[in-house]
């Protein structure tokens, strides 16, 4: 299957706006996350952060916060 063009709407669109079109295709390939294979490095990757996070929780920023901060600079 070819993948399809951007569409020409989307240059039109505020970086805001395009940030939130790509959320919402990522958004979609989460929701079927379990047809996704992943490679050996990946599921590595993620044990490690997993494991990263299991040990010092109070270090993980949530993303609102984040989502907040990079909407605040603008």
């Amino acid at each position: 299957m070819a993948i399809p063009k951007v569409p020409p709407e989307f240059d039109g669109l505020t970086t805001s706006e395009k940030v939130e079109f790509v959320q919402r295709l990522w958004d979609r390939i989460a929701a079927d996350s379990d047809a996704m294979d992943l490679t050996d490095e990946q599921r590595a990757e993620l044990d490690r952060r997993l494991a990263a996070y299991r040990e010092n929780p109070e270090e993980v920023v949530l993303w609102d916060d984040v989502k907040a901060r990079l909407q605040r600079k603008r």
